[in-house]
């Protein structure tokens, strides 16, 4: 018995060291490398750099673009997603699988291919173009891309999935239940949603408003295409790139990745120490 539970305990050991060495590989070693190449590899004083970077008219603007727009892009992806995790928790078993599949569904698209699709819609000659030159709302053909608010709409349409599924799940277990008891009790829908479903939903409403904002804060590819990359559509992950591809200083979009990483980890610790999230994480648990 004991030979045996040891090689049961061995091989948890294997199954769990496994992934931690891949994680450790392809995640921890190259954010090591880019620190190291921050720190070590800068011209001068890294200190200099980082101060550089920091009190840069450009950095600073695109550090600003960048909290603006995460924060626009949590704020619409919680407000549409709310209607959709409503619907997938209390429609029939069928139709939430069915809903379930689409929202997972987009999930499994590059996201290059939906930047693009994007660009197809919104370009000049595009359908969202023809059909307000038919209704009258414009009179020739406009191009819609290259403005925040273009990157906020694909950034948007990139993330809910993140947003409905985490509602999703906060409610999922209870959802029905809760709503019949609440119908029996006489509760109005408008009721039940303000007093049952809301206050049930707010430990997922906050775990994906916390994701969808750290992912946005690290977006290269939407911006880049939709954005174009200038002015108010300059985020972070695009000024790293243009360092490294276009200008070849590794240094300094080293130290600008490195400046990006420790704002997430600050943001992050803050939103978590925070009062109001703690409390919803511990009603949520």
């Amino acid at each position: 018995m004991k030979g045996a539970n040891s090689d049961t305990g061995d091989m948890r050991w294997i199954l769990v060291l496994i992934p931690l060495s891949f994680l450790a590989l392809l995640l921890v070693w190259p954010m090591l490398e880019i620190i190291r190449v921050a720190l070590v590899d800068a011209k001068g004083s890294p200190w200099e750099l980082i101060a550089h970077v920091v009190s840069h008219p450009l950095y600073r603007t695109s550090l600003e673009n960048t909290i603006r727009i995460s924060a626009s892009v949590t704020l619409i992806t919680l407000i549409a997603g709310y209607p959709v995790a409503y619907i997938a928790t209390h429609a029939s078993t069928g139709f939430e699988r069915i809903v379930l599949l689409g929202v997972a569904t987009s999930m499994w698209i590059s996201i290059l291919i939906r930047s693009y699709a994007w660009i197809v819609i919104l370009q000049r000659n595009g359908p969202i173009s023809e059909l307000l030159q038919i209704v009258g709302i414009i009179p020739r053909p406009t191009s819609f891309l290259f403005t925040k608010w273009t990157v906020v709409l694909g950034m948007s349409h990139i993330l809910l999935p993140f947003m409905i599924l985490s509602i999703w799940a906060s409610v999922t277990h209870h959802a029905r239940q809760s709503r019949q008891i609440a119908f029996s009790l006489g509760a109005t829908p408008f009721y039940y949603i303000c007093r049952v479903f809301m206050p049930n939903s707010l430990p997922g409403a906050a775990a994906g408003s916390i994701l969808v904002f750290l992912l946005s804060m690290g977006f290269y590819i939407t911006p880049e295409l939709l954005g174009g990359g200038g002015g108010d559509t300059m985020m972070l992950g695009v000024l790293v790139s243009e360092q490294i591809n276009r200008f070849g200083d590794w240094a300094t979009g080293a130290t600008i990745a490195t400046f990006l990483l420790v704002v997430l980890l600050l943001l992050s610790g803050l939103l978590f120490m925070m009062p109001g999230i703690r409390r919803i994480g511990k009603a949520g648990v």
